[in-house]
């Protein structure tokens, strides 16, 4: 029979290993955050049990439930009433539901599961910004949000105006190309393009592709600013859902110029228009 010193230590070193599984599992707590908005005529649907797998091992839900963000179809609504409307059920919910309760959290880590239209995506990011541990995911075209990849990464090509004197543009040609459409829509603009040299709409396979992304967009929302003090920035996206997410999250409120965020619907009109604009 062991002597009570020796049944004490053995405690002791039972208790210190219970210690450090716990204060590993919290570690690696995040909060499963949904954001769903009608794309067209398509209504997205996430569930928790998916998004669970997803995520595990590499972190474990801090609850049994996502906590959704999620708005209802407006599309009979006008244009204007439209997105007007969304983006306030968005603002609303996500501070009510993340921002205000964030303080009450043992962990908080966000692992953020987004599908909507792009101008809601990157209000969403400027949100959920880069002051808060978000993990953002892609959903691939197999309906996966698991990286096919753990290290990739490609180069982005910059292509710059010749004259930066007119209205500041900015293209986003990543999963395909839209300049030739926008450089025909806005012949008298100052267009900035940011593209790879073959987009896709499944490029984006790596988190560390998608953290690249947030550093290019940055120095570049940097060097626009620079180059068009006192306007407003016009945005056109065809990019996969997180690096929408991601390009509001790199947006900095003090030093970047606002953004006016256009969005493609054909249900509406057969031309870009303007759905929402972010002020700094």
């Amino acid at each position: 029979m062991n002597p009570p010193s020796v049944l004490r230590a053995m405690k002791k070193r039972h208790e210190d290993r219970v210690r450090r599984l716990t204060d590993l599992n919290e570690d690696i707590k995040a909060y499963i955050v949904t954001y769903t908005s009608p794309i067209g005529d398509a209504i997205p649907d996430l569930t928790f049990s998916q998004l669970q797998q997803t995520i595990v091992p590499e972190y474990y839900p801090a609850v049994d439930y996502c906590i959704e963000l999620g708005g209802e179809d407006t599309v009979e609504l006008d244009w204007q009433q439209m997105w007007a409307i969304r983006e306030k059920d968005l603002v609303r919910k996500c501070q009510m539901r993340v921002l205000e309760r964030m303080d009450s959290w043992d962990n908080k880590r966000i692992a953020l599961f987004a599908l909507a239209p792009m101008p809601l995506l990157v209000k969403l990011g400027t949100m959920l910004n880069r002051k808060h541990e978000v993990v953002v995911y892609q959903r691939r075209r197999t309906a996966e949000w698991t990286w096919p990849s753990e290290d990739a990464h490609v180069e982005f090509i910059i292509n710059r105006p010749s004259d930066t004197s007119h209205e500041p543009v900015l293209v986003m040609s990543l999963s395909f190309s839209i300049i030739e459409r926008i450089s025909r829509l806005r012949p008298n603009a100052s267009i900035w393009e940011l593209t790879i040299s073959s987009p896709s709409t499944d490029f984006l396979k790596a988190r560390t592709m998608l953290d690249d992304f947030g550093n290019e967009v940055e120095r570049l929302l940097d060097e626009i600013s620079k180059a068009a003090v006192g306007q407003s920035l016009d945005v056109y996206m065809a990019v996969p859902v997180a690096c929408a997410v991601e390009f509001g999250r790199a947006w900095m409120q003090k030093a970047n110029m606002p953004l006016n965020l256009y969005d493609l619907d054909l249900r509406y009109s057969d031309e870009d228009k303007l759905a929402l604009t972010i002020n700094n």
